[in-house]
């Protein structure tokens, strides 16, 4: 199949309102994931850190999606991060439409 192919089919709804975006800048900011995504809804945006003090955070974005953040820790950030969709048709559509696109010189996964 091409990947014109693919862009052109309908999105169907993604397992969970909750993507693991891979492969972003490690200085990417908040911010800049909504916009990457945009005009796609997203509701929250949480960057995987190592050794820092964001525990508080991340832990309150664990509970509300506790099956996805097995891989975050605390601190620098990972090139990772965890992105909550207002729909899970929303986190279908991204996964269509956004992978493998650049954000800066890194393409997302």
């Amino acid at each position: 199949m091409l990947v014109s192919d693919l862009a052109s089919r309908p999105a169907r709804p993604a397992r969970s309102r909750v993507l693991r975006l891979r492969g972003l800048p490690y200085r990417a900011l908040e911010d800049e994931i909504f916009r990457f995504l945009e005009p796609l809804v997203v509701t929250r945006v949480h960057l995987c850190r190592r050794n820092g003090e964001h525990i508080r955070q991340m832990l309150l974005f664990v509970v509300s999606a506790a099956h996805h953040a097995s891989s975050c820790f605390i601190g620098r950030t990972t090139g990772e991060a965890y992105v909550q969709f207002e729909s899970r048709h929303g986190a279908g559509e991204a996964l269509r439409t956004k992978n493998r696109q650049h954000l800066g010189n890194r393409y997302i996964e």
